[in-house]
Protein backbone atom coordinates (compact mmCIF):
# COMPACT_ATOMS: atom_id res chain seq x y z
CA UNK A 1 0.00 0.00 0.00
CA UNK A 2 1.13 3.78 -0.74
CA UNK A 3 1.30 5.76 1.23
CA UNK A 4 2.07 9.60 -0.27
CA UNK A 5 2.27 12.97 1.66
CA UNK A 6 -0.75 14.80 0.55
CA UNK A 7 -2.87 12.43 -0.97
CA UNK A 8 -6.68 12.14 -0.33
CA UNK A 9 -7.99 10.76 2.89
CA UNK A 10 -11.43 9.10 3.05
CA UNK A 11 -13.87 8.11 5.39
CA UNK A 12 -15.50 4.83 5.69
CA UNK A 13 -18.23 5.90 3.87
CA UNK A 14 -16.27 7.70 1.07
CA UNK A 15 -16.26 11.07 2.22
CA UNK A 16 -13.13 13.42 2.38
CA UNK A 17 -11.61 13.12 5.75
CA UNK A 18 -8.63 15.39 4.68
CA UNK A 19 -4.74 14.50 3.64
CA UNK A 20 -2.15 12.42 4.60
CA UNK A 21 0.11 14.58 6.30
CA UNK A 22 2.95 12.06 7.67
CA UNK A 23 3.67 8.71 8.99
CA UNK A 24 4.73 7.06 12.19
CA UNK A 25 7.42 4.48 12.43
CA UNK A 26 8.59 1.82 14.82
CA UNK A 27 12.10 2.27 13.67
CA UNK A 28 13.58 -1.03 15.86
CA UNK A 29 10.18 -3.02 13.28
CA UNK A 30 10.73 -0.52 10.51
CA UNK A 31 6.71 -0.50 10.74
CA UNK A 32 4.22 2.09 10.27
CA UNK A 33 2.09 2.33 13.65
CA UNK A 34 -0.31 5.15 12.52
CA UNK A 35 -0.94 7.64 9.50
CA UNK A 36 -1.45 11.13 10.66
CA UNK A 37 -3.96 12.54 8.63
CA UNK A 38 -5.27 16.65 8.28
CA UNK A 39 -8.80 16.63 8.21
CA UNK A 40 -9.71 20.01 6.24
CA UNK A 41 -12.39 21.56 8.95
CA UNK A 42 -9.98 21.51 11.88
CA UNK A 43 -6.41 22.92 12.53
CA UNK A 44 -5.19 20.20 14.16
CA UNK A 45 -3.81 16.68 12.65
CA UNK A 46 -5.83 13.47 13.85
CA UNK A 47 -3.58 10.31 14.72
CA UNK A 48 -5.02 7.18 13.37
CA UNK A 49 -3.51 3.67 14.07
CA UNK A 50 -2.93 1.89 10.84
CA UNK A 51 -5.37 -0.56 12.22
CA UNK A 52 -8.14 1.93 11.10
CA UNK A 53 -7.14 2.00 7.61
CA UNK A 54 -8.61 -0.07 4.97
CA UNK A 55 -6.26 0.63 2.03
CA UNK A 56 -5.05 2.81 -0.50
CA UNK A 57 -6.26 2.92 -4.06
CA UNK A 58 -5.87 5.34 -6.57
CA UNK A 59 -4.31 7.67 -4.95
CA UNK A 60 -6.67 8.03 -1.97
CA UNK A 61 -6.43 6.44 1.43
CA UNK A 62 -9.84 4.63 2.70
CA UNK A 63 -10.28 4.34 6.73
CA UNK A 64 -12.14 2.05 8.42
CA UNK A 65 -14.00 4.53 10.62
CA UNK A 66 -16.54 7.53 9.60
CA UNK A 67 -15.90 11.20 9.92
CA UNK A 68 -17.88 11.23 13.52
CA UNK A 69 -15.47 8.73 14.68
CA UNK A 70 -12.48 10.51 13.25
CA UNK A 71 -12.80 12.87 15.57
CA UNK A 72 -12.71 11.39 18.55
CA UNK A 73 -9.50 10.11 18.03
CA UNK A 74 -6.19 11.63 19.47
CA UNK A 75 -5.24 15.30 18.07
CA UNK A 76 -1.72 15.01 16.41
CA UNK A 77 -0.37 18.74 17.77
CA UNK A 78 2.25 19.34 14.82
CA UNK A 79 3.36 22.65 16.76
CA UNK A 80 5.01 21.22 19.72
CA UNK A 81 7.94 20.26 19.95
CA UNK A 82 9.54 16.78 21.24
CA UNK A 83 8.70 13.78 19.57
CA UNK A 84 5.71 12.15 18.67
CA UNK A 85 5.57 10.60 21.67
CA UNK A 86 5.09 14.77 23.05
CA UNK A 87 2.45 15.54 19.95
CA UNK A 88 0.12 13.05 21.07
CA UNK A 89 -2.81 15.31 22.62
CA UNK A 90 -2.20 14.83 26.33
CA UNK A 91 -2.23 11.81 28.37
CA UNK A 92 -2.88 9.53 25.59
CA UNK A 93 -0.01 8.76 23.99
CA UNK A 94 0.89 5.34 25.51
CA UNK A 95 -3.11 4.07 24.91
CA UNK A 96 -2.32 5.42 21.43
CA UNK A 97 0.74 2.85 21.17
CA UNK A 98 2.84 6.30 20.44
CA UNK A 99 5.74 4.97 22.42
CA UNK A 100 9.67 6.18 22.61
CA UNK A 101 10.61 3.98 19.52
CA UNK A 102 8.40 5.88 16.99
CA UNK A 103 9.72 8.52 14.46
CA UNK A 104 7.58 10.85 12.56
CA UNK A 105 8.27 10.82 8.33
CA UNK A 106 6.81 13.44 6.60
CA UNK A 107 7.51 15.35 3.85
CA UNK A 108 10.20 17.37 5.98
CA UNK A 109 12.59 13.95 6.29
CA UNK A 110 15.65 13.78 4.14
CA UNK A 111 16.20 10.47 2.24
CA UNK A 112 20.22 10.60 2.19
CA UNK A 113 22.22 8.21 -0.32
CA UNK A 114 25.72 6.97 0.63
CA UNK A 115 26.79 9.20 -2.70
CA UNK A 116 25.58 12.40 -0.87
CA UNK A 117 22.49 12.33 -2.96
CA UNK A 118 19.23 13.83 -1.40
CA UNK A 119 15.99 14.43 -1.89
CA UNK A 120 12.61 15.07 -0.08
CA UNK A 121 10.59 11.76 0.99
CA UNK A 122 7.18 11.59 -0.84
CA UNK A 123 5.74 8.38 1.22
CA UNK A 124 6.67 4.96 1.90
CA UNK A 125 4.90 1.49 0.63
CA UNK A 126 3.77 -1.19 2.90
CA UNK A 127 4.05 -4.57 1.93
CA UNK A 128 -0.12 -5.90 2.00
CA UNK A 129 -1.32 -6.97 5.09
CA UNK A 130 1.69 -5.94 6.70
CA UNK A 131 2.80 -2.77 8.23
CA UNK A 132 6.62 -3.61 7.48
CA UNK A 133 8.33 -0.70 4.99
CA UNK A 134 9.00 -2.43 1.92
CA UNK A 135 9.49 0.59 -0.04
CA UNK A 136 10.78 4.44 0.19
CA UNK A 137 9.64 7.23 -2.26
CA UNK A 138 11.76 10.18 -3.04
CA UNK A 139 11.18 13.48 -4.55
CA UNK A 140 9.10 16.40 -5.78
CA UNK A 141 5.83 16.43 -7.88
CA UNK A 142 5.11 13.21 -10.42
CA UNK A 143 8.44 12.07 -10.83
CA UNK A 144 9.19 9.92 -7.75
CA UNK A 145 12.46 7.51 -7.11
CA UNK A 146 11.70 4.27 -5.35
CA UNK A 147 14.16 2.93 -3.05
CA UNK A 148 13.75 -0.71 -1.74
CA UNK A 149 13.56 -0.19 2.26
CA UNK A 150 17.05 -3.01 2.26
CA UNK A 151 18.87 0.10 2.01
CA UNK A 152 17.77 1.81 5.21
CA UNK A 153 20.69 1.95 7.58
CA UNK A 154 18.68 4.66 9.87
CA UNK A 155 15.49 6.41 10.53
CA UNK A 156 15.18 9.11 11.95
CA UNK A 157 12.51 12.20 11.79
CA UNK A 158 14.95 14.21 9.82
CA UNK A 159 16.92 11.86 7.32
CA UNK A 160 16.42 8.71 6.34
CA UNK A 161 20.21 7.49 5.83
CA UNK A 162 20.13 4.91 2.91
CA UNK A 163 23.64 2.64 1.82
CA UNK A 164 22.70 1.71 -2.14
CA UNK A 165 26.57 1.05 -2.51
CA UNK A 166 25.80 -2.57 -4.14
CA UNK A 167 26.41 -4.44 -0.35
CA UNK A 168 25.24 -6.95 0.71
CA UNK A 169 21.83 -5.35 2.23
CA UNK A 170 21.65 -5.94 6.24
CA UNK A 171 18.81 -7.72 8.28
CA UNK A 172 15.83 -6.34 7.81
CA UNK A 173 12.82 -6.57 10.32
CA UNK A 174 11.37 -9.01 7.76
CA UNK A 175 14.33 -11.31 8.11
CA UNK A 176 14.08 -11.81 11.75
Amino acid sequence: MELLFGMRVEDGVGHQAGTLDRVLVDVRLESVSHVVVRPPEVSEDVLVPLSLVQGAEDGTLRLRVSADELRQLPMYLEGKSGGPCARVDSALAGSAGVGNDIVELGPDTTLAGAEGVRMPLAGVGIETGAPIIDVLYGGNGRERARVPAAWIVELREDVVALDASGNEPRETARQR
